[in-house]
């Protein structure tokens, strides 16, 4: 096998049109230009050929379909002129099954992978397009805070993760203070960006864990090295829903004024047609009932769930949208400030009682051991 960053390139650092190289890749994220584009930012080192992350992930699986035909007599016709011809139901069959087929997945090269299915590389090729390929012609909602992609895609490749920080200006204008619990001198820091890698083809990609969504087989769009995440998650919960409350009362009211107008219009064109005046109507509360009632079946047409949402809405602790791994509970600021000034801090005593010696086990708890006893292991843990 090649390395695709060996035959393709995005852009050549020092050529005369490396900036237009890289304007090409700033103007994919573009409401407006990223259709004259049409996500080919890649090309060939040799033919100076275009090509979209799609047509390298295309190349990626044909090769291993044609390596595994090589060694089997199984010919099912996945693959035709090059592209494989996968439908949508298998290839979601295919993400679903990865962790249950996880025993019977090999290497490309190996002997025991006797279809395309069993090999591993193939395998997770499908699972990264399927989750976590951000489409280059993207969303409307990729567009809701302006006129370029929120999400920043496309990318140049990178070989290696790298960590940008800004230089301090002279007058101080992008440094800030971090206030730590440990010290009284403040960490002053300016912004940085996190780069993570990203390897020919995967210009379009979300930054992504390959473990969590191997055995989850879902989209894990992960964010690097932002601290305001946790107050992203944290304000969620008490943001202001006030407008999207109130947007179905308003369409309903909308529609009884526009039906209420339309029959008063209809009214005074068949009095000027009847050469008479127009009848003043008394109010009808059976009229009034029905134009409300139409006009609330109108709206709730409108409000279509699938099942799978309703699903997980019914089921969904206390209606949060986000599902957290654990549950929260309060660290007490006097056992922190204790424990950070030498002292031995407050605890709580709890006693279990094991059945095996028949004795009663107390110990002193304290939220502050969860950091200070914190196993090395988890460290790569947030």
């Amino acid at each position: 096998p090649v390395m695709a960053s060996y035959m393709f390139a995005d852009v050549v650092p020092g050529s005369v049109s490396e900036q237009d190289q890289l304007q090409r890749i700033r103007n994919t994220r573009n409401k407006s230009k990223k259709d004259e584009i049409q996500g080919k930012i890649i090309f060939c080192k040799d033919c100076d050929t275009s090509y979209t992350t799609n047509d390298i992930v295309q190349m990626s699986l044909g090769y291993h379909k044609r390596a595994v035909e090589q060694r089997s007599q199984h010919n099912a016709m996945l693959s035709r002129n090059g592209d494989m011809e996968i439908s949508s139901a298998r290839r979601d069959i295919a993400c679903y099954r990865m962790p249950y087929d996880s025993d019977s997945m090999h290497p490309s090269e190996s002997e025991l992978a006797l279809s395309f299915f069993d090999i591993l590389e193939a395998r997770l090729i499908l699972l990264r397009a399927t989750y976590d390929e951000h489409d280059y012609m993207h969303r409307p909602g990729c567009f809701k805070k302006g006129k370029e992609c929120r999400f920043n895609l496309g990318k140049q490749a990178c070989m290696e993760t790298a960590l940008h920080v800004e230089e301090a200006m002279a007058d101080g204008s992008n440094v800030e203070d971090w206030y730590r619990l440990d010290q009284v001198e403040p960490l002053q820091t300016t912004p940085y960006l996190v780069e993570t890698r990203r390897s020919m083809g995967s210009q379009f990609m979300n930054t992504h864990s390959i473990p969590v969504s191997f055995v989850m087989t879902c989209n894990t769009n992960m964010q690097v090295g932002v601290l305001t995440h946790l107050f992203y998650a944290t304000a969620y919960a008490f943001k202001d829903t006030q407008k999207e409350d109130s947007e179905r009362f308003i369409r309903i009211g909308t529609q009884v004024i526009k039906r209420l107008l339309r029959m008063k219009q209809i009214a005074a064109t068949n009095a000027a047609q009847e050469n008479r005046e127009v009848e003043e109507q008394v109010p009808d509360f059976g009229e009034g009932l029905s134009m409300i009632l139409s006009c609330m079946n109108a709206n709730m047409t409108k409000a279509i769930c699938s099942s799978t949402m309703a699903h997980l809405l019914i089921l969904s602790k206390d209606g949060q949208r986000f599902e957290y791994s654990h549950g929260f509970s309060n660290i007490l600021v006097g056992q922190m400030e204790d424990v950070l000034e030498g002292g031995e801090g407050s605890f709580r005593i709890r006693s279990n009682f094991s059945k095996t010696t028949g004795e009663t086990v107390r110990w002193a708890d304290s939220s502050v051991d969860d950091y200070v006893y914190r196993s090395e292991r988890l460290d790569h843990v947030s």
